[in-house]
């Protein structure tokens, strides 16, 4: 699979660390208009793919391209103006209210007109307008990866890509998340999300891209990719199906292989 000229795109992305291969010849595009769900096993390579792709991490070989242009070819501040990135692991929160916090988001827009409306959309959609005046360090873990969405949406970049932000949510949170990621899409944005939820990927995304071992196992709509052969083979588990939601069901093998 090769990049198109336009987007945001991967082409024959490859990514060796600590002498271990980590990605190998990952090509995908993320469509403006759609919600892209990357998923496989831990350890597959899907959170270093999200950073390439993001342009926080550079490939040993293959390219990263924006609209045709070579993402690396970008300044930081272009590349904030397009391309939000929310990570897996935020890490502890700077001592600073919840809404500095997703003030940062629009850092890159310096005194922008814009930036009041844009964050208190952000914290609109996310839920968080409640917490704005409450000291980031208090919160939940839940509480927090909503704000650090937040901080992402405030940007209104063309690109979201999102690693794993409905983890520590509730699942009335996480439906929430989801139908945003949707209402985006439909506005035009792209979201990139590592999901490891099955039954919400397949509910909720318009395309997945199945990561095994540094390499794409599968690629398409959630029912062609997340066939029950394939999470057998990929993910070791025999699923059930209820109206079209992917439920893990039970072990193939243990988890560490054995019967």
């Amino acid at each position: 699979m090769s990049a198109e000229t336009g987007g945001l795109s991967a082409a024959n992305v490859s990514l060796r660390l600590g002498g271990r291969s980590v990605l190998n010849d990952v090509s995908l595009e993320a469509r403006q208009g759609e919600v892209l769900g990357l998923i496989g096993p831990n350890g597959a390579g899907k959170s270093t793919f999200l950073r390439v792709l993001a342009g926080l991490r550079q490939p040993d070989t293959g390219d990263v391209t924006l609209d045709g242009g070579r993402l690396a070819d970008l300044s930081p501040n272009r590349r904030a103006r397009q391309i939000a990135f929310m990570p897996q692991n935020g890490g502890s929160p700077p001592p600073m209210d919840v809404s500095d916090l997703v003030s940062l988001g629009r850092l890159p827009f310096g005194s922008d007109p814009a930036n009041r409306d844009a964050i208190a959309q952000a914290m609109e959609e996310t839920g968080t307008v409640s917490l704005k005046d409450r000291p980031a360090t208090a919160l939940s873990g839940g509480e927090l990866a909503r704000v650090l969405l937040a901080r992402a949406l405030a940007a209104e970049t063309p690109y979201l890509i999102a690693d794993e932000p409905i983890a520590a949510l509730d699942p009335a949170h996480a439906l929430s998340v989801m139908s945003l990621f949707c209402a985006l899409a439909r506005k035009g944005r792209s979201i990139t999300v590592v999901l490891h939820d099955l039954t919400l990927a397949a509910r909720f995304c318009d395309r997945v891209v199945l990561l095994q071992s540094g390499c794409i196992a599968g690629s398409g709509t959630p029912a062609g990719v997340m066939t029950d052969a394939a999470m057998r083979d990929v993910y070791n588990v025999d699923v059930r199906r209820v109206e079209g939601a992917v439920i893990p069901w039970r072990l193939v093998r243990g988890v560490d292989g054995k019967i």
